[in-house]
C-alpha cells in the first residue's frame, strides 16, 4: 500500500467482491489488518 503521510503506518483501500480474503507480506513478519465491511442485501429475482 502507498504511504500517504509522514507516519510509520501505511494505509489504503480497495474494492473487493468475493467470499474470501487473505492478507500476507513477503517478509513473513507479523502485522495487523483493520477492516470494515459495507454491503447491501437484495432480494432474489426470478
Amino acid at each position: 500500500m502507498k504511504q500517504f503521510a509522514e507516519s510509520p503506518f501505511n494505509a489504503g483501500s480497495f474494492v473487493f467482491v468475493g467470499n474470501a480474503l487473505a492478507f500476507h507480506n513477503l517478509e513473513g513478519k507479523p502485522f495487523v489488518i483493520t477492516y470494515t465491511i459495507d454491503g447491501d442485501v437484495s432480494s432474489l429475482t426470478q
